[in-house]
């Protein structure tokens, strides 16, 4: 039986990446989790799914992350960074047995558009895998799709053959705190404002943003979620402050 993820760099990520997107990925990523970054840039960093490669670059590249570690289950994926030893990305057919034998060792862990790949029924154990595996101190960052956006949600969740899990703001924070995080942060994702053309894209998208808002309130005005394309859910160990 053929696997969806045979050829999916070339099926699904080259077909959506140029270098223009992937310049926007890094620069979306200091917009929004700049802060999570370790001070310390030999602390131990696992991204889960990394993608063609765009967040091992800006970390480990241009800021100098020694730390960062990689894995993926698609030997497709892992092939890629055959020339990068330095981004020590590894494939793995159980990415939640492996998360579990590593219990305590990572500072900061990312999954940034993976958890909508991950089946419902494994979503929470891999988020307690994470759990299981982050320092004392450490932190756990998932960005996914929002479908509850009334423009592109279905789209952004449903336009990849391999997405497993639509998520809201309330169910993402729901799984996480099934999880054992504590506190937790569901925030929308922002538009880095780096050019004039960003700026206006993003207050067009806060504008329609908002008259949705008001619509939404009149049908759940007690509970709207957030409707942002794309949102993040930050959480750290219980009773880690």
């Amino acid at each position: 039986m053929a696997d969806p993820y045979d050829n999916y760099a070339e099926n699904h990520l080259r077909r959506i990446s140029t270098t223009r997107t992937r310049t926007s990925k890094q620069q979306a990523f200091l917009e929004n989790y700049s802060d999570a970054l370790p001070v310390d840039k030999s602390a131990s960093i696992l991204e889960i799914g990394p993608g063609l490669g765009e967040t091992a670059e800006l970390l480990v590249e241009k800021l100098g992350y020694s730390g960062y570690s990689a894995i993926d289950i698609s030997k497709d994926i892992v092939a890629l960074f055959s020339e990068k030893p330095e981004y020590r990305v590894s494939q793995v057919d159980d990415p939640i047995a492996y998360i579990e034998s590593q219990r305590g060792q990572y500072r900061l862990i990312l999954l940034l558009h993976v958890l909508e790949h991950v089946p419902r029924h494994l979503v929470v154990p891999l988020l307690k895998a994470c759990h299981q595996a982050l320092t004392p101190d450490g932190e756990l960052v998932v960005e996914v799709p929002n479908v509850a956006n009334p423009y592109v949600g279905s789209a952004f969740a449903f336009g990849d053959f391999t997405h497993e899990t639509a998520f809201t703001s309330t169910s993402l924070r729901e799984v996480f705190g099934s999880a054992g995080f504590d506190p937790v942060r569901v925030v929308p994702v922002r538009v880095p404002l780096v050019s004039i053309s960003r700026r206006i894209q993003h207050f067009l998208q806060a504008l329609f943003i908002s008259i949705h808002r008001l619509i939404a309130n009149i049908y759940m005005p007690s509970s709207v979620p957030l409707l942002s394309h794309f949102i993040a859910a930050r959480g750290k160990k219980r009773n880690q402050k």
